[in-house]
């Protein structure tokens, strides 16, 4: 049988508010935002956050129409 040798690997969040989780793993934890899908920030629906070799994935978890407001 053939040996899985995994490098690395990285986890896909699924969040309810993306500005206060960008606020909490960027401000707070001091990961870096790598890449996103191009929408303004804090309110884009996906990013990827880097902090030393660790990688993280963020994505919303309802479409726009379907989250709560933050009000």
């Amino acid at each position: 049988m053939p040996t899985l040798s995994i490098q690395s690997m990285t986890p896909l969040l699924y969040i309810f508010d993306m500005p206060t989780s960008i606020k909490s793993y960027c401000d707070v934890l001091g990961f870096q935002i790598v890449i996103t899908d191009g929408k303004p920030a804090p309110d884009f629906e996906w990013a990827l956050l880097r902090l030393g070799g660790a990688d993280l994935m963020l994505n919303t978890a309802y479409d726009a129409d379907q989250r709560q407001r933050r009000d």
